[in-house]
């Protein structure tokens, strides 16, 4: 939660400056994330003073206490569960993904090499790829069946 205080102590343009630099610091391949779509991401705090002042609030009050607070009932979850994690993620270490992976009883992890926290941006085939063998493995049951990337 110490992490976020800033939010409350410095302006919208340093606010943001932080939050373009933040999101670089998430990727491996730089060129991967560019301006716009670092934009997008923080395109709803542009859309009023309301909006920002809610993502404020919101920023100020993050806390793990609820996450802690169910994590001890992930082992009722009875559903197939794909766990994607990147090998070079600067925010959340593997090690995070592997309690995830152990805590969901029918859960599949699996890693991307060469990655940082952004999978979809820097390594779309390789996500795509990984999403369907998992559905093909789960949930189409004929092997005669239209794979969901065919």
């Amino acid at each position: 939660r110490h992490v976020f205080r800033w939010a409350t102590k410095i302006g919208m343009t340093t606010r943001l400056a932080y939050s373009r630099n933040g999101f670089r610091k998430g990727v491996r391949h730089p060129g991967s994330l560019g301006p716009r779509q670092i934009d997008e991401y923080l395109r709803p705090l542009h859309l009023s003073d309301t909006a920002l002042e809610r993502f404020r609030i919101f920023m100020a009050s993050l806390s793990n206490a609820e996450t802690r607070e169910i994590a001890n009932e992930f082992y009722r979850f009875e559903k197939a569960t794909l766990i994607v994690w990147a090998l070079d993620d600067a925010f959340f270490p593997l090690i995070w993904g592997e309690r995830l992976a152990t805590d969901f009883p029918h859960s599949t992890m699996t890693t991307i090499s060469d990655c940082g926290h952004f999978v979809p941006e820097e390594r779309p085939r390789q996500l795509a790829s990984r999403l369907q063998h998992f559905l093909v493995d789960h949930f189409w049951s004929s092997p005669e069946a239209e794979t969901p990337l065919d």
